[in-house]
Formats: C-alpha cells, structure tokens, sequence
C-alpha cells in the first residue's frame, strides 16, 4: 500500500519491509513513522510486562516472559495495518495500485 500526505506530496510504503524494520527496532519505528499512538501503547506495554513484578501479578516470569514476546510479536504481524490506520487518521490518502 502507497499513501501519499496531502500537505507535501510526501508518499510512504506500508508492507513487508515495515514488518521487518518494526521486529528489528520495535516501538521507535512507528516513532519515526508518525504512528505515535501506536508506539507509545507498544512501548507501555512492553515495558510495563517487562518489568513487572512476578509476585505482585502473581505470574511465572516465563509466562510473562511468553506475554511480553507474544505483544512484540502482534504488532510486528500488525504494523501495515496500524502503519495503515494511522495514516488515515493523519488524513494521508491512500494511492491505488496499477
């Protein structure tokens, strides 16, 4: 998908490669994008399941170990779509394919 910000005629490409840089650098890829919602609830999760606290959650630190892979791993699988959502939240238009 190709989506083009009116203001600037700037044009940004959601896909394969969003996945792959949000796996190799996490919440600063949507940062950087302008996903800022988007980053900052991965940030807060991450961390927050990160450092919690076993005997307060009452939790194994290998189920919260699982959890906190399993939130990386979500909205690496998802970042075209939020990349997506937020861009047409910002008003970006989408450009068709050919």
């Amino acid at each position: 998908m190709k989506f083009r910000q009116p203001a600037l005629n700037k044009t940004e490409i959601v896909g394969l490669r969003s996945i792959v840089w949000t796996a190799l650098t996490g919440p600063f890829y949507f940062f950087k994008k302008g996903a800022l919602i988007e980053g900052s609830v991965m940030l807060m999760l991450g961390l927050w399941i990160e450092f919690a606290d076993p005997d307060v959650v009452r939790v194994s630190a290998g189920v919260l170990s699982d959890i906190d892979w399993s939130v990386w791993g979500a909205f690496v699988l998802l970042s075209p779509l939020l990349l997506a959502w937020s861009y047409r939240r910002r008003g970006w238009t989408e450009i068709p394919e050919v």
